[in-house]
């Protein structure tokens, strides 16, 4: 059966680990593709410190996952974008343990 969800990077996250399965192809993200997803993120960021009362979301993409007899979660599709978002909340927390917070580029202290 297949069913489809809407879900947050939150509840994507939680409780579940994900593998890439090995007929998928490997990371391949160059600049141009982490720019434009860099961009996404940054606009989408910018409009909700600007606009706080705005309701949006911001859409991420389409992932096909497909849980294994192990209850795992193998990326079928989507699994650039699902790599890229894993290694920046990794670099993100690694900031936060360094430093104790993120400062974004948008954000205003006023």
């Amino acid at each position: 059966m297949i069913l489809s969800n809407t879900i947050t990077i939150d509840n994507l996250l939680k409780d579940s680990t994900y593998s890439v399965p090995d007929y998928q192809r490997a990371y391949e993200w160059k600049t141009p593709e982490i720019e434009d997803f860099w961009d996404d993120l940054t606009d989408y960021l910018e409009l909700k410190i600007k606009n706080p009362e705005v309701k949006s979301s911001l859409f991420l993409g389409t992932f096909i996952l497909y849980k294994n007899k192990e209850r795992h979660y193998e990326i079928v599709d989507g699994q650039q974008r699902i790599t890229t978002i894993f290694i920046l909340l990794i670099a993100i927390a690694i900031l936060i343990v360094r430093y104790g917070h993120v400062r974004f580029p948008y954000h205003n202290d006023s």
